[in-house]
């Protein structure tokens, strides 16, 4: 997958999924590829979505960025197993979930109101501050680093959202419920 996109193996890639529109703030993370992109630094953004073309024109016009059409949930876990560090620079998104379950360390806003999200295994950045993001994806050049969070992202995943666990908790409030009513 990362040959079909057109990264090498040296690169670190982040990847975005979503709406590539201002009110999610994709182009800050371009933004950030860019100055990186600029500096040397060997690293790629990965944006599966679509958006308005004024907002698809920005996000290309960055060095080092790279726009992949819409694909549905269910096709989306290789574009992640492709990617180093997930990145959603603007608000919640359960997509943030499925790519630490799938291993990513998360670089979200500091907005958020879900931190458990990223506790061990994130960082957060001043949002709106492409330069404060790209400081902190430079803090995940480490693949050591990039390892242990995303083991730790999986296990949160395992542990804390599976839908099995969801399912679990759902039927035992259900139950619950029932045995008050009567």
């Amino acid at each position: 997958m990362r040959t079909e996109l057109g990264f090498s193996e040296g690169e670190v890639v982040c990847i975005y999924t979503g709406r590539l529109t201002k009110d999610k703030g994709p182009l800050y993370l371009a933004q950030a590829i860019d100055r990186l992109v600029s500096r040397g630094r060997p690293v790629r953004g990965l944006f599966v979505g679509g958006g308005t073309p004024d907002d698809v024109a920005a996000i290309k016009a960055c060095a080092g960025c790279v726009i992949h059409p819409f694909v549905v949930v269910r096709e989306l876990p290789p574009f992640y197993w492709a990617s180093d560090i997930g990145v959603w620079p603007m608000q919640e998104s359960t997509s943030q979930l499925d790519a630490a379950a799938c291993g990513l360390p998360l670089v979200l806003s500091d907005r958020i109101e879900v931190s458990e999200r990223i506790d061990g295994n994130g960082l957060t950045y001043r949002e709106g501050d492409a330069d404060d993001l790209a400081a902190k994806l430079t803090l995940l050049f480490d693949r050591n680093v990039r390892q242990r969070m995303g083991e730790i992202g999986t296990a949160k995943i395992r542990n804390l959202f599976s839908w099995d666990l969801i399912a679990k908790q759902r039927l035992a409030d259900y139950v619950s419920s029932r045995g008050r009513r009567n």
